[in-house]
């Protein structure tokens, strides 16, 4: 018996290792360094081959039931990465089968995104945990992974029963959401242009405060919603104007927290609220929230607006209970996904948003409903307005940069986007000459160039640094000046940007601190400058250029020419000065203008 278990054992591991050695070598081990190489841009050879793809299957099973200490599933995640990395091609070259619609996803990049995609369906089908598998591949170094494709991979987790429910409110949240957004845009700009001095904000806040309260307490008066006590789970039920035994279930959603009121949505039994009162307070809630939301005092949005989701997802629960009770018994339910759809399509955001509603609601069950709601709400929602976070950073014209370059400036060239005529330093110069340059000048950092400048050509000279404002300012702060004769002079040391960082002082100011003496001294700032910024060809285009701010996190980028000679400067306002819009043949180009202050 022991011979023949140590033969049962040996026979299919053998097999499994003539398999790999005679036929795929690499289909060897787990899989995953290999799979990480891949998603990092390496090529590893025949890694993503069908051959592999079937080798590797044959094995896992025969190296598993050989008995060894061998787990699956790293060879899972291996087997999705090839499915997926061959789903993208459309074709089966040994028997001529091609198919043409799959021709849009024959390149790295969008093969890569499979590869991305089938790693996570690996993780999946291991564990089942598709969200794990998502994490996975983000985890494991998918440089090149868009966020655009990353919820993607979510939609291969539900039958389409399951996705047409959640899609639906998902749907509406997106809607209402973005109807929220622009309203909010519109008062917000109204705002800016009228609530301008500091006593019109305070009284602006304290109107509006009271307008809350007195609608709230008409709300209350003019709904009679009397419900017996015993259907309540609250503590101490607002009795007002109903009579004994019964409280104001209206009331229970008004006057106490929110917190409270989004539990009472979720849990109370279905015959607590009748649809009369949450008709009335979905647009109290939703006008007060959105008025709210921009005044001059701390506040934040989640809350209230999971409010709004969670009344009318209770509305659609009791409408859907009324008709089948049997097959809708929790209208509960309904009111977590409206709360996710209507806080998803005001904010846009997914993963974070699901493990929040997850961890709040107590259920991991949830999870999935979740997700796929705000996946819904964030896609609609985007289709009518951007989200209040980004639509208030625009509003307040900071220069964030999208996450995808405008598929309008993929033919223009750096030179075409550049700003010019250029700040430029050289690299030893008088304090008065520097002071004179750098007087007024709104930027963050000044190039330093050798060479003759012809600003009419705009050529300023050969790039030999970069220095920030932040340092130039503690220069001149320190007094770091060459020395005239035998004086003393101090030199900056690593601790002074230390002790500096990050409060340093703004140029300006210490501009006007420096004395006439100051000005006779001499400044070297070749020890303190970047010898090797990111510089830029005046011929690279715009896409590219839009990748470099955005995965290294720029700021500003020098443009050259063939000679290393400076023809500008590339910073985030340029690549967001102009936004393009489409009315049907129509191409409308608006220029933005950007806070200097930021």
């Amino acid at each position: 018996p022991g011979f023949a278990w140590c033969l049962s054992n040996a026979v299919p591991v053998t097999i499994a290792a003539l398999l790999v050695t005679l036929v795929a070598p690499v289909a060897a081990g787990s899989g995953i360094p290999q799979v990480k190489c891949y998603l990092n841009g390496i090529n590893v050879p025949f890694v993503m081959r069908a051959k592999t793809m079937l080798m590797k299957g044959i094995g896992v099973v025969l190296a598993v039931s050989g008995g060894l200490a061998a787990g699956k599933e790293g060879p899972m995640i291996h087997i999705g990465s090839a499915t997926a990395a061959g789903l993208s091609q459309g074709r089966i070259t040994w028997c001529g089968l091609s198919s043409k619609h799959f021709r849009p996803f024959r390149n790295d990049a969008e093969k890569r995104d499979f590869v991305g995609a089938g790693a996570a369906a690996g993780v999946a089908a291991a564990f089942g945990a598709p969200v794990g598998g998502l994490l996975f591949t983000l985890e494991e170094g998918a440089s090149f992974l868009f966020q655009r494709l990353t919820w993607t991979t979510f939609l291969e987790c539900y039958s389409v029963y399951e996705l047409l429910v959640f899609v639906v409110m998902g749907c509406l949240g997106g809607l209402l959401g973005a109807f929220f957004v622009k309203i909010n845009s519109m008062l917000t700009q109204y705002r800016q242009l009228n609530v301008k001095s500091k006593a019109a904000k305070v009284c602006e806040a304290a109107l509006i405060a009271a307008l809350t309260a007195a609608s709230s307490f008409a709300l209350v008066l003019l709904t009679v919603d009397c419900r017996r006590i015993a259907d309540s789970n609250a503590l101490f039920p607002l009795q007002l104007t109903c009579a004994d035994n019964e409280y104001n279930s209206i009331a229970a959603l008004v006057f106490t927290t929110p917190e409270k009121s989004l539990h009472t949505l979720f849990h109370d039994p279905p015959d607590s609220f009748s649809l009369s009162s949450l008709y009335l307070f979905l647009p109290y809630i939703f006008t007060i929230t959105c008025i709210t939301f921009g005044l001059s005092v701390p506040a934040g949005l989640f809350i209230p607006s999971l409010l709004i989701g969670a009344t009318w997802g209770r509305i659609i629960g009791n409408l859907l209970n009324k008709a089948q009770p049997t097959l809708f018994p929790d209208p509960g339910k309904f009111a977590l996904i409206g709360a996710a759809a209507q806080l998803g399509g005001i904010v846009r955001m997914i993963a974070s948003l699901t493990v929040i509603l997850m961890e709040a609601s107590g259920s991991i069950i949830v999870g999935l409903p979740l997700l796929l709601t705000l996946v819904a709400a964030k896609y609609t929602g985007d289709w009518f307005t951007e989200g209040i976070y980004d639509t208030h950073i625009n509003l307040n014209k900071i220069a964030l940069l999208p996450w995808e370059p405008d598929p309008f400036s993929v033919k223009l060239r750096a030179f075409e986007v550049m700003s010019c005529p250029v700040v430029a330093l050289d690299p030893v110069m008088s304090v008065r000459d520097l002071v004179k340059v750098v007087r007024g000048s709104p930027h963050h950092a000044f190039p330093l160039v050798q060479g003759v400048c012809d600003p009419a050509r705009f050529v300023y000279g050969f790039l030999v640094g970069m220095i920030s404002s932040q340092h130039l300012a503690l220069i001149l702060k320190k007094r770091a000046f060459l020395p005239l004769g035998n004086e003393q002079v101090q030199q900056l040391k690593i601790e002074d940007y230390d002790n500096a960082y990050p409060r340093f002082e703004k140029l300006w100011d210490v501009l006007s601190e420096l004395t006439e003496e100051d000005m006779s001294h001499t400044v070297d700032l070749r020890p303190y400058m970047n010898h090797a910024p990111y510089r830029v060809h005046e011929t690279m285009s715009m896409t590219r250029v839009f990748y470099l701010f955005r995965r290294l996190g720029l700021r500003h980028l020098p443009v050259i020419d063939n000679e290393n000679q400076l023809r500008g400067i590339i910073t985030r306002k340029d690549l967001c000065r102009f936004r393009f819009e489409t009315e049907g043949n129509i191409i409308k180009v608006e220029e933005l203008i950007f806070s200097r202050n930021i």
